[in-house]
């Protein structure tokens, strides 16, 4: 269960020259290789008439930032859960402006691994006990 141990996950659009006075939706799909059936609404935002903009999705948050600033909260319920052994997807846009990039980034904790731990315990209990040898 690595979603609990993801610190952020944003996925972000930039792109310039909107001037249709429609708002852009932005859907998810589990499925990068099929028709995108499955396919949910997740933002919807009208951006200022041919700017260059950022809409970012704060999946962890559940928040739609543009420009770096909470607009909306996310549609259609999307959590980190729903990443969950996903290794392909589909982001989707409305078409009326230019699409410079899209990114996806993911922070995640550090998970503490067993053996590492049990090897640093008995390092550190090797270390009193020559410490002790010595010191007698």
């Amino acid at each position: 269960d690595y979603a609990s141990y993801v610190e952020y996950l944003t996925i972000t659009l930039a792109g310039h020259g909107d001037n249709s006075g429609k708002a852009i939706d932005i859907y998810l799909s589990k499925d990068a290789a099929s028709d995108h059936a499955d396919r949910v609404l997740v933002a919807s935002y009208d951006v200022a008439y041919a700017d260059t903009f950022t809409l970012t999705l704060d999946i962890l948050n559940s928040e739609l930032l543009y420009n770096g600033s909470y607009v909306a909260d996310l549609l259609g319920g999307v959590t980190t859960n729903d990443f969950i052994g996903i290794d392909s997807g589909y982001v989707g846009y409305g078409c009326h402006f230019w699409h410079d990039s899209t990114t996806i980034d993911v922070g995640v904790n550090p998970v503490p691994i067993p053996g590492a731990a049990l090897l640093l315990g008995s390092g550190l209990l090797g270390l009193f006990g020559l410490r002790r040898k010595y010191i007698k």
